[in-house]
């Protein structure tokens, strides 16, 4: 991609105007699931640190909720970034742009498939903090 631009520059072969279109409509779809995780991320965490105040059971099982929320939307932000940085891979011919060296053949690119999961991610969070801070508090009681 030519720096600021968002133009993909032909390399390594030409691509195809079918190609040039998907690694575009990729470039978007990235952009789009960037701001809706950092909106996650920043709502739920507002939201959790007002709920860990309040006293009662329900509140504060919601706050954890939340702030598991964010942190899974923090990780899942940081991944979709490295995977952008790293390029597209299209989802067709499975072609990376721009073309992989010997040394960035295992590196992870960003790719539709992966939109999905880094959207709902933050689901996992809601789920796994909560039992995870139960299990703290459970396991780590003073005798």
């Amino acid at each position: 991609m030519t720096a600021g631009t968002g133009v993909v520059p032909a390399q390594a072969g030409i691509l195809t105007a079918e190609e040039r279109a998907e690694v575009e409509r990729l470039r978007k779809l990235a952009l789009k699931v960037c701001l809706y995780l950092a909106a996650v991320a920043l709502g739920t965490f507002f939201v959790g640190v007002v709920l860990l105040g309040k006293p009662r059971e329900f509140v504060k099982i919601t706050a954890e909720a939340l702030i598991g929320a964010c942190g899974s939307a923090v990780a899942a932000l940081t991944s979709c970034l490295d995977r952008y940085a790293n390029g597209f891979e299209l989802e067709e011919s499975g072609k990376k742009i721009p073309p992989a060296s010997k040394e960035d053949e295992k590196k992870q690119t960003f790719n539709r498939r992966m939109a999905r999961w880094f959207v709902f991610r933050p689901v996992l969070g809601v789920v796994v903090a909560p039992v995870f801070i139960w299990g703290i508090v459970y396991f780590v009681k003073d005798p």
